[in-house]
């Protein structure tokens, strides 16, 4: 029996080179996956723009179902503002509950999904690295994240937090936990992350948010058994 994979990322005025990369990712990984016997499919959720960002992802999910590859396009619009990154509580409101639209396109039979900003730079290698590891632990309880970075710099300095609830930093070594570990099959538990992270299917179907974003994810799932895990070489990149 095939591993089921669902990409599940959010847009808002998106439309053009951010969509189109996203896109490009998805069916490379869908290619890579196969050789693997993983099933690749993807969800993307548009809200709020005032763009042609579902327009051009309806096109899209219309063109790769001729080529065998599913793409659910779903709308969740909050309403409210485009914030910058700022740790409003409006805008942690509104982004659990696009976070919940997401997670809610988990099926019954997924084994994963992917859950990963629509804007980052990611390789099929480190998507599948990741789905080998959290396989790997057997019980079903670990869920892993790559490090995300922008240039040299640790990027989501917000979500990454230690078991102590300790934040990453910008520089090296960005954690305590960090220091001296440069390849760790195993990975390294953590309090929370942010950004992108491998769900196993069935926490991704069971939990759910309503202020705290992703970071209220990994604590509710931590509350339900669920370990967050950090894999030290393996990295993603958002654009400067």
């Amino acid at each position: 029996m095939k591993t089921r994979l669902v990409v599940g990322s959010a847009f808002r005025n998106s439309a053009g080179q951010q969509v189109e990369r996203w896109i490009d990712q998805v069916v490379k990984l869908h290619g890579d996956a196969g050789v693997l016997g993983i099933d690749v499919r993807a969800v993307a959720v548009e809200g709020d723009s005032v763009d042609s960002t579902y327009e051009q992802l309806r096109l899209h999910a219309a063109q790769l179902a001729e080529r065998g590859i599913m793409l659910n396009v779903r709308q969740h619009h909050h309403g409210g503002r485009a914030w910058g990154s700022v740790e409003d509580p409006e805008r942690m409101a509104a982004l659990s509950g696009v976070g919940n639209a997401i997670v809610d396109a988990v099926d019954a039979d997924d084994d994963y999904m992917f859950y990963v900003e629509s804007d980052l730079i990611w390789e099929p290698l480190t998507v599948l690295s990741l789905t080998m590891r959290a396989a790997g632990t057997g019980k079903g309880f670990d869920n892993y994240s790559p490090l995300v970075f922008a240039g040299e710099c640790f990027y989501d300095v917000w979500g990454y937090r230690g078991l102590d609830g300790s934040r990453f930093a910008p520089f090296y070594p960005y954690h305590s936990t960090l220091t001296g570990l440069h390849s760790v099959a195993s990975g390294v538990e953590v309090g929370s992350v942010g950004s992108c992270i491998l769900m196993q299917g069935e926490a991704a179907r069971t939990v759910r948010t309503s202020a705290g974003a992703l970071v209220e994810w990994c604590s509710n799932a931590r509350a339900r058994g669920y370990r967050m895990m950090v894999a030290p070489d393996l990295r993603v990149v958002h654009p400067a």
